[in-house]
């Protein structure tokens, strides 16, 4: 993880909207003083030629330290399941997180499950491997 602060990274935004406003002055130049400094409060008004960054923090989704072919194994599936699933749904190297294994052996217990946790968890991959 970087060691950058969001001041950083929100310092590194207003940079970078300061340098295309300066480029963009520069290329449009106007001899007239009130109108540039109109210009320039227009142009740092959000929704005019940049937008404020939306930043959102992803929490740390505990992995189950297995592959879905050693989930599958855990969970005394077919081999063949989990080839399947490794067709395209998982990437088989990587291990799923704790929430998509409780799913699937919650399923397979029969048991009905709601999921909710936040972007990039996982849900829809968690529920697919069951359907």
């Amino acid at each position: 993880m970087s060691n950058h602060s969001l001041t950083d990274i929100y310092n590194n935004f207003q940079d970078l909207v300061d340098s295309y406003i300066r480029y963009y002055e520069s290329q449009f130049y106007i001899n007239h003083p009130q109108i540039n400094a109109e210009r320039g409060e227009l142009l740092r008004k959000d929704g005019v030629i940049y937008r404020e960054p939306h930043l959102e923090f992803l929490p740390h989704y505990w992995s189950s330290g297995m592959t879905m072919a050693e989930v599958a194994k855990s969970l005394h599936l077919p081999k063949e399941y989990a080839d399947f699933i490794n067709l395209g749904l998982f990437i088989p190297s990587l291990e799923l997180y704790q929430h998509q294994y409780d799913v699937l052996k919650a399923f397979l217990e029969g048991k009905n499950v709601v999921i909710t946790s936040g972007t990039g968890s996982g849900k829809s991959r968690a529920y697919a491997p069951s359907a």
